[in-house]
């Protein structure tokens, strides 16, 4: 903890004026501020809902989540910077959202499981949450609305977002997918796997496309619900 008065701050760093007339500067590894209303105010990613969408009550990256939709095809989740737009869209209805902190559950959007969306001080991230081994091999797509943006993907199925000149404004990790069993000293997943990823070109754009390996969700060692 900093004990002194704080006299500047920018959304990564706090400068405070110490009793004895130094200066000391807290810098943070992500943002702790946002613009909003000509000043800054603290990051709060948890979720509110308000004119028919979901948003964090401050966060970067525009973020805006599905307050939900009777049809198909409507974003899910979406990032807005720079004068672009990213929008996953969700091929199915889905219902309205239970929010908790800074995650909304969309409850049942897929057989025998949750779609979840966390959003984060920067963006957001989503899951599928089986309860239970799916009857077949499931295949989750995700059509991609963009303005002023591309993505690429990369060989080990990261995802990359650029701007209209090529610099790199957000980045999205490969997909993995991971059982509810738990190391007990460290509480981290020890049954997990890699989700196999695409880009899909078509008519109407680009969609992400993700296929968990059906034989790691069928493995009767694997302990449900598994996150994908």
């Amino acid at each position: 903890a900093h004990v002194g008065t704080a006299s500047k701050e920018t959304d990564t760093t706090t400068t405070f004026a110490n009793p004895d007339g130094t200066m000391t500067t807290d810098i943070s590894a992500g943002p702790v501020r946002v613009a909003e209303g000509g000043g800054l105010v603290s990051v709060d990613p948890t979720l509110v809902a308000a004119g028919g969408v979901i948003a964090p009550r401050a966060a970067e990256g525009g973020t805006r989540l599905s307050a939900g939709s009777a049809a198909g095809g409507a974003e899910l989740a979406s990032l807005n910077a720079g004068g672009g737009h990213l929008g996953f869209r969700w091929p199915t209805a889905l219902p309205a959202p239970t929010l908790s902190g800074a995650t909304a559950t969309y409850h049942n959007a897929v057989p025998n499981g949750d779609l979840v969306v966390t959003a984060t001080t920067t963006g957001f991230e989503f899951s599928v949450v089986l309860r239970a081994v799916p009857t077949q091999a499931p295949v989750y797509s995700l059509p991609l609305s963009l303005t002023g943006f591309s993505v690429s993907e990369n060989t080990a199925g990261a995802l990359t977002l650029s701007d209209t000149s090529g610099g790199v404004l957000a980045q999205a990790p490969a997909a993995t997918m991971y059982s509810a069993a738990l190391d007990p000293r460290g509480q981290v997943p020890t049954q997990q796997a890699a989700v196999a990823t695409s880009l899909v070109a078509g008519k109407g754009g680009q969609t992400l496309v993700l296929r968990p390996d059906f034989g790691f969700l069928s493995n009767p060692a694997t302990v449900y619900p598994v996150t994908i």
